[in-house]
Protein backbone atom coordinates (compact mmCIF):
# COMPACT_ATOMS: atom_id res chain seq x y z
CA UNK A 1 0.00 0.00 0.00
CA UNK A 2 1.38 3.55 -1.27
CA UNK A 3 1.85 6.41 1.36
CA UNK A 4 -0.18 8.99 -0.24
CA UNK A 5 -0.24 11.37 2.44
CA UNK A 6 0.73 14.87 1.07
CA UNK A 7 2.78 15.75 4.04
CA UNK A 8 5.30 12.93 3.38
CA UNK A 9 8.42 14.96 2.16
CA UNK A 10 9.57 14.78 -1.61
CA UNK A 11 12.54 12.31 -2.21
CA UNK A 12 14.97 12.64 -5.27
CA UNK A 13 16.64 9.32 -6.71
CA UNK A 14 19.53 9.79 -9.11
CA UNK A 15 19.86 7.41 -11.38
CA UNK A 16 23.16 7.04 -13.27
CA UNK A 17 22.84 5.45 -16.69
CA UNK A 18 25.30 4.39 -19.77
CA UNK A 19 24.68 1.60 -22.41
CA UNK A 20 22.19 -0.80 -19.55
CA UNK A 21 18.70 -0.27 -20.82
CA UNK A 22 17.70 -3.27 -19.62
CA UNK A 23 19.25 -3.21 -15.79
CA UNK A 24 18.21 0.53 -16.20
CA UNK A 25 14.67 -0.51 -16.81
CA UNK A 26 15.04 -3.34 -13.63
CA UNK A 27 16.17 -0.42 -11.29
CA UNK A 28 13.68 1.84 -12.14
CA UNK A 29 11.28 -0.38 -11.59
CA UNK A 30 12.37 -1.24 -8.13
CA UNK A 31 12.08 2.48 -7.61
CA UNK A 32 7.69 2.03 -8.73
CA UNK A 33 7.84 -0.53 -6.62
CA UNK A 34 8.20 1.23 -3.30
CA UNK A 35 6.11 1.97 -0.26
CA UNK A 36 6.73 5.04 -0.58
CA UNK A 37 5.46 7.06 -3.32
CA UNK A 38 6.42 11.27 -3.19
CA UNK A 39 9.57 10.51 -5.24
CA UNK A 40 11.59 12.28 -7.77
CA UNK A 41 13.56 10.52 -9.99
CA UNK A 42 16.48 11.72 -11.50
CA UNK A 43 17.55 9.74 -14.34
CA UNK A 44 21.30 10.99 -16.12
CA UNK A 45 22.16 9.12 -18.77
CA UNK A 46 26.37 9.40 -19.19
CA UNK A 47 27.02 9.69 -22.66
CA UNK A 48 25.47 6.22 -23.12
CA UNK A 49 22.75 5.04 -25.96
CA UNK A 50 18.97 6.48 -26.60
CA UNK A 51 16.81 5.79 -23.82
CA UNK A 52 13.11 5.93 -24.56
CA UNK A 53 11.58 8.09 -22.76
CA UNK A 54 8.25 7.09 -23.21
CA UNK A 55 9.12 3.65 -21.90
CA UNK A 56 10.49 5.51 -18.83
CA UNK A 57 7.60 7.17 -17.65
CA UNK A 58 5.56 4.25 -17.97
CA UNK A 59 7.29 2.43 -15.75
CA UNK A 60 7.75 5.05 -13.28
CA UNK A 61 3.81 5.48 -13.80
CA UNK A 62 3.40 8.93 -11.22
CA UNK A 63 7.01 9.35 -10.50
CA UNK A 64 8.06 12.71 -11.35
CA UNK A 65 10.69 12.33 -13.72
CA UNK A 66 13.87 14.69 -14.51
CA UNK A 67 16.04 13.79 -17.97
CA UNK A 68 19.79 14.60 -18.42
CA UNK A 69 21.58 13.09 -20.84
CA UNK A 70 25.13 14.22 -21.10
CA UNK A 71 26.67 14.37 -24.60
CA UNK A 72 30.08 12.80 -23.71
CA UNK A 73 30.66 10.65 -21.00
CA UNK A 74 31.94 12.68 -17.75
CA UNK A 75 32.26 9.43 -15.38
CA UNK A 76 29.84 7.99 -12.73
CA UNK A 77 31.08 10.98 -10.08
CA UNK A 78 30.91 14.43 -12.39
CA UNK A 79 27.53 12.36 -13.67
CA UNK A 80 26.10 12.07 -10.04
CA UNK A 81 27.35 15.47 -9.33
CA UNK A 82 25.42 17.18 -12.41
CA UNK A 83 22.49 15.50 -11.47
CA UNK A 84 22.86 17.08 -7.74
CA UNK A 85 21.83 20.63 -9.18
CA UNK A 86 18.44 19.12 -10.12
CA UNK A 87 17.35 17.58 -6.77
CA UNK A 88 14.01 19.35 -5.43
CA UNK A 89 13.29 16.90 -2.89
CA UNK A 90 14.14 17.27 0.98
CA UNK A 91 16.11 13.77 1.03
CA UNK A 92 17.87 12.48 -2.10
CA UNK A 93 19.92 8.74 -2.77
CA UNK A 94 21.34 7.28 -5.62
CA UNK A 95 20.14 4.24 -7.51
CA UNK A 96 22.96 3.17 -9.87
CA UNK A 97 20.77 1.40 -13.40
CA UNK A 98 22.71 -2.23 -11.96
CA UNK A 99 21.37 -2.26 -8.42
CA UNK A 100 17.46 -2.50 -7.02
CA UNK A 101 15.66 -1.53 -4.16
CA UNK A 102 13.63 -3.03 -1.85
CA UNK A 103 10.17 -2.05 -1.92
CA UNK A 104 10.36 0.07 1.71
CA UNK A 105 13.71 0.67 1.43
CA UNK A 106 12.70 4.44 0.97
CA UNK A 107 10.00 4.39 3.39
CA UNK A 108 12.39 3.01 6.16
CA UNK A 109 14.65 5.65 5.69
CA UNK A 110 12.41 8.26 5.68
CA UNK A 111 10.75 7.24 8.40
CA UNK A 112 13.41 7.04 10.21
CA UNK A 113 15.16 10.05 9.61
CA UNK A 114 11.24 11.98 10.28
CA UNK A 115 11.78 10.55 13.62
CA UNK A 116 15.02 11.14 14.89
CA UNK A 117 17.78 13.87 15.09
CA UNK A 118 19.95 12.45 12.47
CA UNK A 119 20.42 13.96 8.82
CA UNK A 120 21.66 11.05 7.48
CA UNK A 121 20.62 7.70 7.12
CA UNK A 122 21.87 4.80 4.84
CA UNK A 123 21.31 1.20 4.39
CA UNK A 124 23.00 -2.30 4.14
CA UNK A 125 23.22 -4.10 0.41
CA UNK A 126 22.77 -7.44 -0.85
CA UNK A 127 25.29 -8.67 -2.99
CA UNK A 128 24.31 -11.17 -5.84
CA UNK A 129 25.47 -12.10 -9.21
CA UNK A 130 23.56 -12.84 -12.28
CA UNK A 131 23.92 -13.27 -15.72
CA UNK A 132 21.89 -11.09 -18.01
CA UNK A 133 22.07 -11.36 -21.88
CA UNK A 134 23.36 -7.77 -22.68
CA UNK A 135 21.33 -7.43 -25.82
CA UNK A 136 18.12 -7.56 -24.48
Amino acid sequence: MLNKSLNRPLVSIIVRTKDRPYLLKQALASITSQTYDNIQVILINDGGCAINIDEIKTILVNRTLTYIHNQNTLGRSEAGNVALSHIEGRYFGFLDDDDTLFPDHIDTLVSFLENSDYRVAYSDVVEFRKKYNTET
